[in-house]
């Protein structure tokens, strides 16, 4: 997303080295952008896992790619450990390059096992993704550890930060466009790329649209911003306004850009253009809905 330094932008200075998760089998050599080590922090009890979670999906050297941006939407039983959700992993370099994949897990002592299981939607240009499976510890709003494929995906690492417990919305009717939570990535003109997501609510059979974003650095996630937004929706094309941030990291040498855009949704996924003030630099955001 956008971030700007008092009077020039700072998005700039996160690039190509930040995205995240999800990996085509053998198609990823890059340096990687992370020290390549095993977290070696120890599981800390937590009330749970459910949430929308965003960061960064790394591979080691070897991979095609360094580091790409990843968001996980997980929802835990009410009671016990099983654990199911939804992956989105998008290339670094091509916002259109995108998978959607299923995964299953369960959440024990702070130990997050899952497995992905198929890719439910994608855009991949005749490549493969890699299904993976891991082990990450959950440790507070963080959650982070090695991932693995078969034999033709080199492993790496993944770090994410909890950004919203919300997994699910009221009953969305028919003729609500565009209600649900929506994941993906956004990207700048400049190169750079971010994992993103917006959880929007239509009202009824109404145009006006309501909701949240949430952005974070890609090299960083736990450094993110939650920004309200208000929309509309006309027929397949949707426009927002951010309007201000309701939450974000403590410290931080920059600030966070307030975006405005034009998204048109094709069935589940919203793609199009945003904008910020003049300190920010444009871009393209890609959506796709998994509730």
């Amino acid at each position: 997303m956008v971030v700007t330094q008092p009077k020039e932008t700072l998005m700039n200075k996160h690039r190509p080295y930040i995205f995240l998760l999800a990996l085509f089998c053998g198609l990823f050599i890059a340096a990687p952008a992370f020290a390549q080590t095993t977290p070696t922090t120890t599981p800390v009890d937590s009330d749970g896992i459910t949430g929308i979670w965003i960061g960064v999906l790394q591979q080691i050297e070897g991979g095609t790619r360094a580091a790409y941006p990843f968001v996980m939407v997980l929802t835990q039983a009410e009671t016990g450990s099983d654990v199911e959700g939804t992956s989105f992993i998008a290339l670094p370099d091509s916002p259109s390059q995108y998978a959607a994949i299923a995964l299953t897990g369960s959440l024990a002592g702070g130990r997050f096992d899952f497995a992905e299981s198929e890719v439910v939607s994608q855009n991949a240009d005749e490549l493969r993704w890699c299904i993976k499976r891991g082990t990450l510890l959950l440790n507070g709003e963080e959650l982070s550890g090695a991932w693995q494929g078969d034999q033709t995906c080199v492993p790496g690492l993944i770090s994410l930060t909890r950004v919203s417990e919300q997994t699910s919305l009221e009953t969305i009717v028919e003729n609500e466009l565009v209600s649900g939570i929506w994941v993906g990535s956004l990207y700048q003109d400049d190169g750079g790329g971010y994992p993103f997501a917006m959880v929007l609510s239509q009202a009824g059979s109404g145009d006006s649209v309501q909701g949240t974003s949430f952005i974070a650095l890609p090299d960083d996630p736990s450094t993110y911003a939650a920004i309200a937004l208000d929309g509309s929706i006309s027929e397949d094309q949707f426009t927002f306004t951010e309007t201000e941030i309701v939450a974000e990291a403590d410290s931080k040498p920059f600030s966070w850009c307030l975006k405005n855009g034009a998204l048109t949704r094709d069935g589940q996924v919203l793609s199009g253009t945003w904008q910020g003030d003049n300190t920010c630099e444009s871009g393209s955001v890609v959506l796709v809905r998994l509730v």
